[in-house]
């Protein structure tokens, strides 16, 4: 488990020193065809664990399953997590006395490729790919870790921990190199309460529906308003 969280961080930000020492012609190509390959290791990574490891089954292996009634719910949890992440911003405000600059979402200055990044890889590809991993194979990971160390007595426990663990490494995973302190505390506590109630809803359907509905409106609704309005909207991305 710790080998996936390190080759997903690794593979995700080893677009930065790509940048550093080789000239790309067409930075907005590059993200969004970089991102793409990024995200199919990922689910390269995922296959080879259910098939050596599990029972060569995303649904049993990571709960990749989805009920009607998990739309609501997704769509409830995407809501709460957009006002808690006005919420963040104001307390980063405060904090820092200062406004968030910028944000952890670059889609270029190329309305196409802007669109194509925005839409299939931040509001499509990413919630069910960071779900599978985050929600399916992290969280469950520890879960049954812990419970199998420790016996059954130690389920509240291994919940805990199993939230704790997936969040922060979610939200780790959003923290690109940031600089900007209202930004960083700012995304810090929104991605890491987003992925804690994703975490949560999991565990509490066994499935994976909810969480990638969440995910899908959390980004789509950040990416709809970026594309309409650019960086007018800064500190509330995904």
């Amino acid at each position: 488990m710790v080998i996936g969280i390190a080759l997903f961080l690794a593979v995700i930000l080893s677009s930065y020193p790509i940048g550093w020492f080789v000239e790309i012609a067409d930075p907005n190509a590059f993200s969004f065809w970089f991102s793409l390959a990024s995200y199919a290791v990922m689910v390269v990574f995922l296959i080879v664990v259910s098939v050596r490891r599990g029972q060569r089954s995303f649904a049993k292996d990571f709960n990749l399953r989805f009920k009607p009634i998990d739309l609501a719910i997704g769509l409830g949890v995407g809501l709460l997590a957009k006002v808690l992440g006005v919420v963040f911003v104001l307390i980063a405000m405060a904090i820092t006395g200062s406004v968030p600059e910028g944000s952890n979402v670059q889609l270029g200055d190329d309305k196409v490729w802007a669109a194509l990044t925005g839409i299939l890889i931040a509001s499509l590809l990413a919630p069910l790919v960071e779900e599978l991993f985050f929600r399916g194979f992290v969280l469950n990971g520890v879960r049954n870790a812990v419970l199998r160390n420790r016996g059954a007595a130690a389920s509240t426990r291994a919940v805990v921990l199993a939230v704790l663990v997936s969040a922060t490494a979610f939200a780790v995973l959003h923290l690109q190199p940031i600089f900007d302190p209202t930004l960083l505390i700012t995304l810090a506590l929104s991605t890491f309460a987003f992925g804690a109630l994703n975490a949560l809803i999991t565990l509490r359907t066994k499935r994976l529906g909810a969480a990638i509905v969440a995910h899908v409106f959390f980004n789509g609704s950040s990416i709809a308003l970026l594309l309409a309005f650019g960086d007018q909207l800064q500190g509330l991305n995904p």
